[in-house]
């Protein structure tokens, strides 16, 4: 399931900076984070 508001939300600037990996961490840390959510909560 979309969320409507993920739909039409522009995509971040992409920086040189920001390397493709560190978005896939933050990914990994936010589903643990739901997972623990829906563990613990």
């Amino acid at each position: 399931m979309v969320m409507k508001g993920e739909i039409h939300r522009p995509p971040p600037p992409s920086t040189p900076e920001r390397a493709p990996w560190e978005d896939i961490a933050q990914l990994s840390e936010g589903i643990a984070q739901l997972i623990k959510r829906f563990e613990y909560g």
